[in-house]
Protein backbone atom coordinates (compact mmCIF):
# COMPACT_ATOMS: atom_id res chain seq x y z
CA UNK A 1 0.00 0.00 0.00
CA UNK A 2 1.61 3.20 -1.13
CA UNK A 3 1.32 6.32 0.98
CA UNK A 4 1.63 9.71 -0.65
CA UNK A 5 1.11 13.32 0.38
CA UNK A 6 -0.21 16.22 -1.68
CA UNK A 7 2.52 18.28 -3.35
CA UNK A 8 3.93 21.25 -1.48
CA UNK A 9 3.55 23.89 -4.26
CA UNK A 10 -0.21 23.97 -3.58
CA UNK A 11 0.41 24.66 0.09
CA UNK A 12 2.93 27.36 -0.77
CA UNK A 13 0.44 28.92 -3.18
CA UNK A 14 -2.27 28.92 -0.49
CA UNK A 15 0.14 30.52 1.98
CA UNK A 16 0.87 33.23 -0.57
CA UNK A 17 -2.84 33.85 -1.01
CA UNK A 18 -3.22 34.22 2.75
CA UNK A 19 -0.37 36.72 2.91
CA UNK A 20 -1.87 38.64 -0.01
CA UNK A 21 -5.29 38.77 1.62
CA UNK A 22 -3.78 39.93 4.91
CA UNK A 23 -2.17 42.84 3.10
CA UNK A 24 -5.39 43.68 1.25
CA UNK A 25 -7.50 43.49 4.43
CA UNK A 26 -5.20 45.87 6.28
CA UNK A 27 -5.44 48.28 3.35
CA UNK A 28 -9.13 48.16 2.45
CA UNK A 29 -10.64 47.66 5.87
CA UNK A 30 -9.06 50.97 6.94
CA UNK A 31 -10.94 53.06 4.37
CA UNK A 32 -13.56 55.51 5.58
CA UNK A 33 -16.74 53.93 7.06
CA UNK A 34 -18.86 55.56 4.36
CA UNK A 35 -16.92 53.57 1.73
CA UNK A 36 -16.58 50.23 3.47
CA UNK A 37 -20.10 48.92 3.99
CA UNK A 38 -21.21 46.21 6.36
CA UNK A 39 -21.79 43.85 3.43
CA UNK A 40 -18.26 44.38 2.10
CA UNK A 41 -16.68 43.69 5.47
CA UNK A 42 -18.61 40.45 5.85
CA UNK A 43 -17.45 39.40 2.37
CA UNK A 44 -13.84 40.00 3.44
CA UNK A 45 -14.42 37.88 6.54
CA UNK A 46 -15.88 35.03 4.50
CA UNK A 47 -12.95 35.22 2.06
CA UNK A 48 -10.48 35.09 4.93
CA UNK A 49 -12.11 31.96 6.35
CA UNK A 50 -12.10 30.30 2.91
CA UNK A 51 -8.41 31.01 2.35
CA UNK A 52 -7.44 29.79 5.81
CA UNK A 53 -9.33 26.55 5.26
CA UNK A 54 -7.46 26.05 1.98
CA UNK A 55 -4.13 26.24 3.81
CA UNK A 56 -4.80 23.35 6.18
CA UNK A 57 -2.28 20.51 5.69
CA UNK A 58 -3.31 18.03 3.03
CA UNK A 59 -4.30 14.64 4.47
CA UNK A 60 -2.39 11.50 3.72
CA UNK A 61 -3.96 9.72 0.77
CA UNK A 62 -3.68 5.98 0.33
CA UNK A 63 -3.38 4.74 -3.22
CA UNK A 64 -5.01 1.53 -4.39
CA UNK A 65 -3.12 -1.55 -3.14
CA UNK A 66 -1.32 -3.57 -5.78
CA UNK A 67 -1.56 -6.93 -4.02
CA UNK A 68 -4.20 -8.88 -2.13
CA UNK A 69 -2.13 -8.82 1.07
CA UNK A 70 -1.60 -5.42 2.72
CA UNK A 71 1.91 -4.05 3.07
CA UNK A 72 2.01 -3.34 6.83
CA UNK A 73 5.31 -1.47 6.59
CA UNK A 74 3.83 1.06 4.20
CA UNK A 75 0.66 1.23 6.27
CA UNK A 76 2.68 2.15 9.34
CA UNK A 77 4.09 5.17 7.53
CA UNK A 78 0.59 6.62 7.37
CA UNK A 79 1.22 8.01 10.84
CA UNK A 80 -1.86 8.96 12.79
CA UNK A 81 -4.22 8.52 9.86
CA UNK A 82 -5.06 4.86 10.60
CA UNK A 83 -3.92 2.55 13.38
CA UNK A 84 -2.19 -0.58 12.06
CA UNK A 85 -4.41 -2.86 14.16
CA UNK A 86 -7.48 -1.39 12.42
CA UNK A 87 -6.19 -2.41 8.99
CA UNK A 88 -7.21 -5.80 7.60
CA UNK A 89 -3.93 -7.64 7.13
CA UNK A 90 -5.13 -10.56 5.00
CA UNK A 91 -8.34 -9.98 3.01
CA UNK A 92 -8.79 -13.72 2.55
CA UNK A 93 -9.53 -14.15 6.25
CA UNK A 94 -11.80 -11.08 6.51
CA UNK A 95 -15.19 -12.77 6.90
CA UNK A 96 -18.55 -10.99 7.20
CA UNK A 97 -21.76 -12.67 8.43
CA UNK A 98 -25.42 -11.81 8.13
CA UNK A 99 -27.88 -12.32 10.99
CA UNK A 100 -28.69 -15.79 9.64
CA UNK A 101 -24.98 -16.74 10.01
CA UNK A 102 -24.35 -16.89 6.27
CA UNK A 103 -20.63 -16.17 5.80
CA UNK A 104 -19.05 -14.12 3.00
CA UNK A 105 -15.40 -13.30 2.30
CA UNK A 106 -14.97 -9.52 2.12
CA UNK A 107 -11.69 -9.87 0.21
CA UNK A 108 -10.67 -6.20 0.05
CA UNK A 109 -7.07 -5.38 0.96
CA UNK A 110 -6.73 -2.17 2.94
CA UNK A 111 -10.16 -2.23 4.56
CA UNK A 112 -10.21 -0.22 7.77
CA UNK A 113 -12.15 -1.58 10.71
CA UNK A 114 -14.52 0.91 12.37
CA UNK A 115 -14.24 3.18 9.31
CA UNK A 116 -16.09 6.51 9.47
CA UNK A 117 -17.05 8.09 6.15
CA UNK A 118 -18.93 11.23 5.18
CA UNK A 119 -22.04 10.84 3.00
CA UNK A 120 -24.18 13.39 1.18
CA UNK A 121 -27.17 14.59 3.22
CA UNK A 122 -28.67 17.57 1.33
CA UNK A 123 -30.12 20.20 3.68
CA UNK A 124 -28.84 18.08 6.58
CA UNK A 125 -31.57 15.49 5.96
CA UNK A 126 -31.05 11.76 5.54
CA UNK A 127 -32.81 10.09 2.66
CA UNK A 128 -35.91 8.02 3.43
CA UNK A 129 -35.91 6.35 0.00
CA UNK A 130 -35.53 2.59 0.01
CA UNK A 131 -32.64 1.01 -1.87
CA UNK A 132 -33.72 -0.29 -5.29
CA UNK A 133 -31.14 -2.50 -7.05
CA UNK A 134 -32.53 -1.80 -10.50
CA UNK A 135 -31.94 1.93 -9.98
CA UNK A 136 -29.20 2.30 -7.35
CA UNK A 137 -26.88 -0.67 -7.97
CA UNK A 138 -23.65 0.01 -9.91
CA UNK A 139 -23.66 -1.49 -13.37
CA UNK A 140 -21.30 -4.43 -14.00
CA UNK A 141 -17.84 -3.19 -14.89
CA UNK A 142 -18.32 0.07 -12.93
CA UNK A 143 -18.53 -1.21 -9.38
CA UNK A 144 -17.64 0.94 -6.36
CA UNK A 145 -14.73 0.28 -4.03
CA UNK A 146 -15.56 -0.06 -0.34
CA UNK A 147 -12.32 1.78 0.50
CA UNK A 148 -12.98 5.37 1.56
CA UNK A 149 -12.18 8.18 -0.87
CA UNK A 150 -10.43 11.38 0.22
CA UNK A 151 -13.76 13.25 0.15
CA UNK A 152 -15.37 10.58 2.32
CA UNK A 153 -12.57 10.83 4.89
CA UNK A 154 -12.51 14.63 5.04
CA UNK A 155 -16.18 15.54 4.53
CA UNK A 156 -17.71 18.25 2.39
CA UNK A 157 -20.61 20.69 2.57
CA UNK A 158 -23.95 18.97 3.20
CA UNK A 159 -22.39 15.72 4.44
CA UNK A 160 -22.72 13.78 7.71
CA UNK A 161 -20.49 11.10 9.27
CA UNK A 162 -21.51 7.44 9.23
CA UNK A 163 -19.93 4.25 10.53
CA UNK A 164 -19.41 1.46 8.00
CA UNK A 165 -20.79 -1.73 9.60
CA UNK A 166 -20.93 -4.19 6.74
CA UNK A 167 -21.54 -4.88 3.06
CA UNK A 168 -24.57 -5.59 0.88
CA UNK A 169 -24.82 -7.49 -2.40
CA UNK A 170 -25.57 -4.64 -4.79
CA UNK A 171 -27.59 -6.53 -7.43
CA UNK A 172 -29.48 -8.89 -5.11
CA UNK A 173 -29.45 -7.70 -1.48
CA UNK A 174 -31.89 -10.33 -0.16
CA UNK A 175 -30.28 -13.32 -1.92
CA UNK A 176 -29.17 -14.98 1.34
CA UNK A 177 -31.91 -13.70 3.63
CA UNK A 178 -34.13 -16.23 5.41
CA UNK A 179 -36.75 -13.63 6.25
CA UNK A 180 -40.27 -14.79 5.56
CA UNK A 181 -39.38 -18.48 5.22
CA UNK A 182 -41.32 -19.39 8.37
CA UNK A 183 -40.44 -22.04 10.92
CA UNK A 184 -39.91 -25.80 10.85
CA UNK A 185 -39.04 -27.68 7.68
CA UNK A 186 -38.33 -24.73 5.43
CA UNK A 187 -35.87 -23.19 7.90
CA UNK A 188 -34.19 -26.56 8.37
CA UNK A 189 -33.72 -26.82 4.62
CA UNK A 190 -32.22 -23.34 4.52
CA UNK A 191 -29.83 -24.25 7.31
CA UNK A 192 -28.69 -27.42 5.51
CA UNK A 193 -28.17 -25.49 2.27
CA UNK A 194 -26.14 -22.87 4.16
CA UNK A 195 -23.90 -25.50 5.73
CA UNK A 196 -23.38 -27.12 2.33
CA UNK A 197 -22.34 -23.81 0.75
CA UNK A 198 -19.84 -23.00 3.48
CA UNK A 199 -18.18 -19.59 3.32
CA UNK A 200 -19.19 -17.72 0.19
CA UNK A 201 -16.41 -16.35 -2.03
CA UNK A 202 -15.85 -12.60 -2.30
CA UNK A 203 -18.31 -10.67 -4.48
CA UNK A 204 -17.15 -7.95 -6.85
CA UNK A 205 -20.30 -5.81 -6.79
CA UNK A 206 -20.84 -4.85 -3.15
CA UNK A 207 -21.88 -1.67 -1.35
CA UNK A 208 -21.29 -0.44 2.20
CA UNK A 209 -23.94 -0.60 4.91
CA UNK A 210 -23.72 2.31 7.37
CA UNK A 211 -25.30 3.76 10.51
CA UNK A 212 -25.21 7.43 11.62
CA UNK A 213 -22.52 8.66 14.00
CA UNK A 214 -24.12 10.01 17.19
CA UNK A 215 -22.81 11.81 20.28
CA UNK A 216 -24.37 9.30 22.67
CA UNK A 217 -25.78 5.80 22.20
CA UNK A 218 -29.09 6.26 20.41
CA UNK A 219 -32.16 5.12 22.34
CA UNK A 220 -34.19 4.75 19.14
CA UNK A 221 -34.33 1.69 16.92
CA UNK A 222 -31.27 1.30 14.73
CA UNK A 223 -31.60 2.58 11.17
CA UNK A 224 -29.43 1.06 8.46
CA UNK A 225 -28.46 2.84 5.28
CA UNK A 226 -26.55 1.90 2.17
CA UNK A 227 -23.94 4.17 0.54
CA UNK A 228 -24.53 4.30 -3.21
CA UNK A 229 -24.78 6.58 -6.26
CA UNK A 230 -21.27 8.02 -5.92
CA UNK A 231 -20.63 11.44 -7.44
CA UNK A 232 -17.21 13.10 -7.20
CA UNK A 233 -16.07 10.72 -4.47
CA UNK A 234 -19.17 11.10 -2.28
CA UNK A 235 -22.06 8.66 -2.01
CA UNK A 236 -25.71 9.26 -1.34
CA UNK A 237 -27.99 7.38 1.05
CA UNK A 238 -30.72 4.80 0.68
CA UNK A 239 -32.41 2.85 3.47
CA UNK A 240 -31.79 -0.89 3.77
CA UNK A 241 -33.07 -3.63 6.09
CA UNK A 242 -30.71 -5.45 8.43
CA UNK A 243 -31.51 -8.79 6.77
CA UNK A 244 -29.56 -7.73 3.69
CA UNK A 245 -26.36 -6.80 5.54
CA UNK A 246 -23.26 -8.95 5.95
CA UNK A 247 -21.84 -7.42 9.14
CA UNK A 248 -18.07 -7.09 9.53
CA UNK A 249 -16.27 -9.26 12.08
CA UNK A 250 -15.71 -6.31 14.44
CA UNK A 251 -19.49 -5.89 14.83
CA UNK A 252 -19.84 -9.52 15.97
CA UNK A 253 -17.18 -9.28 18.72
CA UNK A 254 -19.47 -9.34 21.79
CA UNK A 255 -22.39 -11.32 20.35
CA UNK A 256 -22.70 -14.83 21.88
CA UNK A 257 -22.62 -17.74 19.49
CA UNK A 258 -25.68 -19.35 21.10
CA UNK A 259 -28.06 -16.46 20.36
CA UNK A 260 -31.03 -17.16 18.09
CA UNK A 261 -31.94 -15.07 15.05
CA UNK A 262 -34.18 -12.66 16.98
CA UNK A 263 -31.53 -12.13 19.65
CA UNK A 264 -28.79 -11.67 17.06
CA UNK A 265 -30.85 -9.07 15.24
CA UNK A 266 -31.30 -7.06 18.44
CA UNK A 267 -27.67 -7.46 19.57
CA UNK A 268 -26.31 -6.45 16.16
CA UNK A 269 -28.40 -3.29 16.25
CA UNK A 270 -27.17 -2.46 19.75
CA UNK A 271 -23.56 -3.12 18.76
CA UNK A 272 -23.84 -0.82 15.74
CA UNK A 273 -25.37 2.01 17.81
CA UNK A 274 -22.69 1.67 20.49
CA UNK A 275 -19.78 1.61 18.05
CA UNK A 276 -21.26 4.59 16.18
CA UNK A 277 -21.51 6.70 19.34
CA UNK A 278 -18.68 9.04 20.33
CA UNK A 279 -19.18 8.81 24.11
CA UNK A 280 -20.18 5.13 24.34
CA UNK A 281 -22.76 6.03 27.01
CA UNK A 282 -26.55 6.63 26.94
CA UNK A 283 -27.71 10.18 26.43
CA UNK A 284 -27.82 11.89 29.87
CA UNK A 285 -31.27 13.26 30.51
CA UNK A 286 -32.61 15.89 32.84
CA UNK A 287 -35.50 14.35 34.78
CA UNK A 288 -38.41 16.42 36.13
CA UNK A 289 -40.87 14.75 38.50
CA UNK A 290 -44.55 15.62 37.96
CA UNK A 291 -47.00 14.87 40.73
CA UNK A 292 -50.47 13.84 39.60
CA UNK A 293 -52.46 12.37 42.49
CA UNK A 294 -55.58 11.95 40.34
CA UNK A 295 -53.86 9.47 38.01
CA UNK A 296 -51.52 7.15 39.95
CA UNK A 297 -50.94 4.99 36.86
CA UNK A 298 -49.35 7.85 34.89
CA UNK A 299 -45.59 8.15 34.73
CA UNK A 300 -44.15 10.70 37.15
CA UNK A 301 -40.87 11.22 35.28
CA UNK A 302 -40.62 13.53 32.30
CA UNK A 303 -37.26 13.06 30.55
CA UNK A 304 -35.67 15.45 28.07
CA UNK A 305 -32.22 15.36 26.49
CA UNK A 306 -29.43 17.52 27.85
CA UNK A 307 -29.44 19.63 24.68
CA UNK A 308 -33.22 20.15 24.74
CA UNK A 309 -33.01 21.17 28.39
CA UNK A 310 -30.20 23.65 27.63
CA UNK A 311 -32.15 25.10 24.68
CA UNK A 312 -35.21 25.64 26.87
CA UNK A 313 -33.06 27.31 29.51
CA UNK A 314 -31.46 29.66 26.95
CA UNK A 315 -34.88 30.56 25.54
CA UNK A 316 -36.17 31.39 29.01
CA UNK A 317 -33.10 33.49 29.83
CA UNK A 318 -33.39 35.37 26.53
CA UNK A 319 -37.05 36.11 27.23
CA UNK A 320 -36.12 37.55 30.64
CA UNK A 321 -33.37 39.68 29.03
CA UNK A 322 -35.80 40.90 26.35
CA UNK A 323 -38.12 42.20 29.06
CA UNK A 324 -35.63 43.92 31.36
CA UNK A 325 -32.42 44.42 29.29
CA UNK A 326 -30.36 43.75 32.41
CA UNK A 327 -26.62 43.06 32.26
CA UNK A 328 -27.04 40.10 34.65
CA UNK A 329 -29.39 38.42 32.18
CA UNK A 330 -26.72 38.37 29.45
CA UNK A 331 -24.16 37.11 31.96
CA UNK A 332 -26.53 34.24 32.81
CA UNK A 333 -26.92 33.37 29.12
CA UNK A 334 -23.16 33.41 28.62
CA UNK A 335 -22.65 31.11 31.62
CA UNK A 336 -25.22 28.67 30.22
CA UNK A 337 -23.40 28.56 26.87
CA UNK A 338 -20.09 27.95 28.66
CA UNK A 339 -21.64 25.13 30.66
CA UNK A 340 -22.86 23.49 27.44
CA UNK A 341 -19.55 24.02 25.62
CA UNK A 342 -16.65 23.94 28.09
CA UNK A 343 -14.08 24.45 25.32
CA UNK A 344 -15.49 27.98 24.82
CA UNK A 345 -13.12 29.08 27.59
CA UNK A 346 -10.21 28.28 25.23
CA UNK A 347 -11.38 30.75 22.58
CA UNK A 348 -9.04 33.58 21.51
CA UNK A 349 -9.39 37.24 22.50
CA UNK A 350 -12.42 38.87 20.93
CA UNK A 351 -11.05 42.41 20.60
CA UNK A 352 -10.58 42.26 16.83
CA UNK A 353 -13.97 40.61 16.29
CA UNK A 354 -15.77 43.16 18.47
CA UNK A 355 -14.09 46.03 16.57
CA UNK A 356 -15.05 44.42 13.26
CA UNK A 357 -18.76 44.55 14.12
CA UNK A 358 -18.67 48.28 14.91
CA UNK A 359 -19.69 49.44 11.44
CA UNK A 360 -19.76 53.13 12.31
CA UNK A 361 -15.99 53.32 12.77
CA UNK A 362 -12.97 52.50 10.65
CA UNK A 363 -11.12 49.32 11.55
CA UNK A 364 -7.66 50.10 12.89
CA UNK A 365 -4.64 48.16 11.67
CA UNK A 366 -4.06 46.59 15.10
CA UNK A 367 -7.69 45.42 15.26
CA UNK A 368 -7.47 44.03 11.72
CA UNK A 369 -4.46 41.91 12.73
CA UNK A 370 -6.29 40.65 15.84
CA UNK A 371 -9.34 39.83 13.74
CA UNK A 372 -7.28 37.73 11.33
CA UNK A 373 -5.70 35.79 14.21
CA UNK A 374 -9.09 35.21 15.86
CA UNK A 375 -10.74 34.02 12.65
CA UNK A 376 -7.81 31.70 11.99
CA UNK A 377 -8.14 30.05 15.41
CA UNK A 378 -11.93 29.73 15.05
CA UNK A 379 -11.66 28.32 11.53
CA UNK A 380 -8.99 25.81 12.49
CA UNK A 381 -11.11 24.73 15.45
CA UNK A 382 -14.04 24.21 13.09
CA UNK A 383 -11.88 21.99 10.91
CA UNK A 384 -11.33 19.79 13.97
CA UNK A 385 -15.06 19.47 14.73
CA UNK A 386 -15.22 22.41 17.14
CA UNK A 387 -17.96 24.76 16.07
CA UNK A 388 -16.64 28.14 15.00
CA UNK A 389 -20.22 29.38 14.99
CA UNK A 390 -20.41 28.81 18.74
CA UNK A 391 -17.21 30.79 19.28
CA UNK A 392 -18.53 33.71 17.25
CA UNK A 393 -21.84 33.54 19.15
CA UNK A 394 -19.99 34.21 22.38
CA UNK A 395 -17.89 36.92 20.68
CA UNK A 396 -21.06 38.75 19.67
CA UNK A 397 -22.67 38.22 23.09
CA UNK A 398 -19.67 39.77 24.82
CA UNK A 399 -19.74 42.64 22.34
CA UNK A 400 -23.36 43.30 23.33
CA UNK A 401 -22.40 43.04 26.98
CA UNK A 402 -19.85 45.85 26.67
CA UNK A 403 -22.61 48.14 25.29
CA UNK A 404 -25.08 47.57 28.15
Amino acid sequence: MLIKRASSPANARSASLTALFTSLSLTYLNLQPIVITRSLRLRFLFLLQTIIMSTTPSPIVASEPTSTVLDTTAASSAGNEVEVEDLVQDPRTDIAKNEFLEKLVVGVAGRVRHQTIYIRTPNNKRSKDQYKPEVDAPVPGRTLSILATSAEKEGRHDTQPFLVVGIVLARNPMKYSDKGTGRGGRNAEKSKARDARGTLPAESNILRAVVPITEYISQASVKYYIACNEVHGLCGLRTIVGDAIFFFEEIWTDIPSGADVKQRRSLLGSACKTLASMNKTPDPRAVTTIKNSKDPTASNDLSVTRHANAANLLLMQYSIFHLGKERSDIEAMMQTVKNILPDIEKKPSNEGTAAFFVFTEALEESDAKKLIAEVMVCTMSHAHSTSAANVFTVHISENLLTRC
